[in-house]
């Protein structure tokens, strides 16, 4: 119950007002779905828990916020697990483990055993969101993933690492971009072992689903799996840029261009998971994802992938298809094409030293 981050304005004033507010008329409008264009949930579920959740409304509700209160649900496919659950703690006094036991009953299974299991998934995926802060409600949504990347690339393009990318200061203090895509991808490190234990356990749950109830697994596939799915490939890509991005400062251009392909194919891979989701009733549901916008990530990277193959295989790009794709034996046979241009470029080459050293050919 803080005020909203505005860029790199970020003075955490208090929402609540101070004291007793009973004899008031007070409601209260709090956000099950977010979007702040720098680190926020749209396309996922709240990266904060339950417990924090229900900590910030009980005690609004404690001083006085009781008539009424707006939930901002966005899209509410992707939020309705939160959504149950904060509807419940309006209307009576709810034991939390409770409720959450029941939601999942009412969605997946009646069997006990699998009840617990997904019950622990729900509760270890706020606890593998990364948090890019020192405060408890300052974890990531995939939005933190998306655009992040998208002003790393932006600064790498315009040839800036050495400045600070103004819009994470909020994140990074001004410190250089290297610096920020170092931080950047430490915290990317401290998110992949959770997310991909995590994606695990939620193939391992929905396989057995699926021998119980087809449409029960279907369920928890567009569900939690898909939402563990898009943080984890989104993390995966993250360090696949990074990875990239030191190839590039090494003058490692065939290996930088390698794993910013690699780091697109990750992103790439949410993007997949969203369509699979894309069926019956709900087909097209994430076609307009364009408040995270996984796809524009995609298509930035394989930008710089042009710009970096550009730099290091034009102007002719046929070396590095040999070197990733030809056998060994292979790579020495050469088109004639490709040596005649290579004559030319250096006959070319020749004409101009010559003419500007005052010889004659």
């Amino acid at each position: 119950m803080a005020s909203r981050r505005q860029g790199n304005h970020n003075p955490r004033i208090k929402a609540l007002p101070e004291g007793n507010q009973i004899d008031k008329s007070n409601g209260v409008y709090y956000h099950a779905s977010f979007y702040d264009l720098h680190a926020a949930n749209h396309i996922t579920m709240l990266p904060n828990s339950i417990e924090f959740v229900e900590k910030e409304l009980n005690h609004a509700y404690e001083v006085g916020i009781k008539d009424f209160w707006i939930i901002n649900s966005s899209n509410i496919k992707p939020h309705v697990y939160f959504l149950n659950y904060i509807s419940k703690l309006w209307k009576e006094e709810v034991n939390k483990q409770d409720m959450c036991l029941e939601y999942i009953k009412d969605y997946y299974s009646e069997n006990t055993e699998l009840i617990s299991r997904i019950y622990q998934c729900f509760e270890d995926y706020a606890n593998a969101t990364i948090m890019f802060g020192n405060l408890e409600d300052e974890h990531s949504g995939e939005q933190f993933y998306n655009y992040s990347i998208r002003i790393f690339l932006n600064y790498w393009k315009m040839n800036s690492s050495k400045y600070c990318a103004k819009e994470l200061i909020w994140a990074t203090g001004e410190v250089s971009v290297e610096e920020q895509i170092k931080w950047y991808e430490e915290k990317c490190k401290e998110g992949i072992k959770g997310f991909e234990q995590l994606y695990q356990q939620c193939l391992e749950l929905a396989k057995e689903l699926g021998q119980e109830n087809q449409h029960a697994k279907q369920l928890f596939e567009d569900s939690i799996l898909l939402q563990v799915n898009l943080h984890y490939a989104c993390i995966k890509g993250s360090l696949e840029y990074c990875t990239g991005y030191y190839k590039f400062i090494e003058n490692d251009l065939i290996k930088s261009f390698y794993y910013v392909g690699r780091a697109a194919q990750e992103f790439d891979y949410a993007v997949q998971a969203m369509n699979m989701a894309n069926h019956d009733k709900w087909k097209g549901f994430y076609d307009n994802d364009c408040l995270s916008d996984v796809k524009q990530t995609v298509y930035l990277l394989k930008q710089m992938m042009g710009h970096i193959r550009n730099i290091g295989d034009g102007p002719h790009f046929y070396q590095w298809q040999r070197e990733f794709l030809y056998k060994e034996e292979d790579k020495r046979v050469v088109l004639i094409t490709n040596m005649e241009i290579l004559f030319l470029e250096r006959w070319l080459y020749h004409i101009f030293i010559f003419n500007h050293s005052g010889y004659q050919l």
